[in-house]
């Protein structure tokens, strides 16, 4: 009797072993976590005070960088950046209501042509579908069902959609604040556990992108209060959302992936916290803003511990996980492989079009009169040179807005020059000081913005 059944078991095990050899290769897996809001300098594994034990996990048996930024300080194009590995000024994605061109291949095009699963779970609705970054994903998933605001009156749900007309984007994406427009970053990670569970053994790539350092505003609360409540729950925030990279790590342990999958952690963007009498992010291009953790894990590729001092910008994540994929990247880009040995880091740019909207623009007065305007903020930096240029715009979500008056820019025109090394704070301007370096960090903007270059 034993003999037998040792025999059906057998059968069964070869059986099992055939099949297992018929399937397409497990890996590797790919892990890409995006988080709106973290700011590296409030994490325990850059010496910060918050406890983030999963984060520090990671980086102590993975790859830190400690000098990582984005180039554009809020979500919509700042995850354009990533998945594309093209600067900002390039793709162009500046508002919530406009769509990713088609000419840039996405992470998920690029992997699903070789071979990859891809799929996604995004947790809030700069991340919806209308804006062209679930292009190459065969699962996105982009239900909510909480607001980012708490509005004055509840208002009913609204589904993701596009438009043509300028006022009509902008009026909707002003409801949508306040409707259902983000997930709970709990519900996020069910939601990303329970596709593992239905994804069987092909290799994948899943992103998973959380609000998670962020938190509702409150319409009903004093904006004082608001502000200082928001600073106040920020380490809270990120612990919480540390604990839910954390169940996904487990998840990948439980299913015996984790030595095959490259986990990539990062922020899509920072955040200010009072700095620049400020609290939020996408108004200005300080460093709060720009400044953002990146770690990633990748059993037996990298040395454990490993921290890297270069500066990167995220237009380097696309191409550093195809080449430890093997893969090739796409032309033309505007980022590189950060680990490859002749890294080196160059002139960076940084933008933000969002104060150039209605909803953040500013109302000025000129000739007798209230003005409302938008800016447009830009930024280079050269080694620990920063100049900083914010100026006069058109509303860009406007249907045809009024011209800026011509004596406008020049008046409202604002120049900053500041010394990183010296004044990490941003708060000493050196224009006046310094109008050799400024000359030259002005022409370099020039560059960038006129060639695309970035």
């Amino acid at each position: 009797m034993r003999t037998a059944k040792s025999g059906v078991i057998t059968a069964l095990a070869l059986s099992a072993v055939l099949a297992w050899l018929a399937w397409p290769a497990p890996g590797p897996n790919v892990l890409l976590i995006t988080v709106d809001g973290l700011r590296p300098d409030r994490l325990s594994c850059y010496g910060g005070a918050v406890p983030v034990p999963n984060l520090d996990w990671l980086a102590a048996n993975g790859v830190l960088f400690q000098h990582a930024t984005t180039d554009v300080p809020w979500t919509t194009p700042a995850l354009a950046t990533i998945m594309t590995g093209v600067g900002a000024n390039r793709h162009q994605l500046r508002l919530p209501e406009q769509r990713l061109s088609e000419r840039f291949e996405t992470l998920a095009q690029r992997l699903q042509d070789a071979g990859w699963t891809t799929a996604a779970v995004v947790g809030a609705y700069p991340a919806d579908h209308t804006t062209g970054l679930a292009r190459g994903f065969g699962y996105y998933e982009d239900r909510y069902n909480a607001p980012m605001e708490y509005p004055k009156a509840r208002i009913p749900r609204l589904p993701s959609e596009s438009f043509d007309d300028a006022d009509a984007a902008r009026n909707y994406h002003a409801r949508k604040a306040t409707a259902d427009s983000r997930r709970t970053d709990e519900a996020v990670t069910d939601a990303a556990i329970g596709w593992l569970k239905r994804h069987g053994r092909r290799r994948f790539l899943l992103w998973v992108h959380y609000f998670g350092a962020q938190e509702q505003r409150d319409q009903l609360r004093a904006a004082e209060i608001e502000r200082e409540t928001l600073v106040r729950q920020y380490p809270e925030h990120v612990v919480r959302v540390d604990r839910e990279i954390g169940h996904l790590i487990d998840s990948l342990d439980e299913r015996g992936w984790s030595d095959d999958t490259l986990v990539v952690v990062l922020g899509s963007h920072g955040q200010d916290l009072r700095e620049h009498f400020f609290v939020g992010h996408g108004a200005n291009v300080y460093e709060p803003g720009l400044r953002l953790p990146w770690v990633m894990r990748f059993p037996g590729r990298f040395h454990s511990g490993q921290r890297v001092a270069a500066a990167v910008q995220t237009a380097d994540v696309l191409p550093t996980i195809l080449a430890r994929l093997g893969v090739g990247a796409p032309a033309g880009l505007s980022g590189r492989d950060a680990l490859a040995p002749d890294y080196v880091a160059g002139d960076s740019y940084a933008e933000t079009y969002l104060p150039a909207t209605a909803v953040l623009s500013t109302a000025v007065p000129f000739e007798g009169q209230q003005v409302r305007l938008g800016f447009v903020a830009r930024a280079v930096r050269s080694g620990s040179w920063k100049l900083i240029r914010s100026e006069p715009s058109a509303l860009l979500d406007t249907k045809a807005p009024p011209p800026v008056p011509a004596a406008l820019p020049a008046l409202f025109l604002r120049e900053e020059l500041y010394d990183l090394a010296n004044d990490p704070g941003e708060t000493q301007n050196l224009l006046a000081a310094q109008p050799q370096i400024a000359a030259r960090l002005r022409q370099r903007l020039r560059e960038f913005t006129a060639r695309g270059e970035g």
